[in-house]
């Protein structure tokens, strides 16, 4: 489980490769429904978003291919408009090097290097 920002800023947790957002959340648990819209699995995880309390999951799509760039675009663009004097080069390379991916192609670097570039 692993909790990431999205594009507009919100949490997502990353839970079996699959992308969920919170919908809603008291003071014991929060909800997290799965991103995609047609999808109906949910998952209850702690105010601490650490123990998953409950999970109704029956995905009938298959998971995200690109999940990994998405992650990885969407922190380097956040880092490039927070930190302005850094180049956009030396944010990717640092990025893809703490990830420690192998999934990641020319093609999705070159990908995350637009994106970098069209944000700042």
């Amino acid at each position: 489980m692993e909790i990431v920002l999205s594009e507009r800023g919100k949490e997502l947790n990353i839970y079996q490769n699959y992308k969920f957002s919170c919908k809603e959340f008291t003071k014991k648990r929060r909800k997290w429904r799965c991103a995609e819209k047609s999808c109906n699995s949910k998952l209850y995880i702690d105010e601490c978003k650490t123990t998953v309390l409950n999970e109704e999951i029956n995905h009938e799509n298959p998971p995200p291919k690109n999940l990994e760039r998405h992650i990885i675009s969407n922190q380097v663009k956040r880092k490039a408009m927070d930190d302005l004097t850094k180049k956009p080069l030396k944010l990717l390379c640092k990025e893809i090097s703490n990830k420690l991916t192998n999934n990641l192609k020319t093609d999705d670097i070159s990908n995350i290097r637009q994106n970098l570039y069209r944000a700042k």
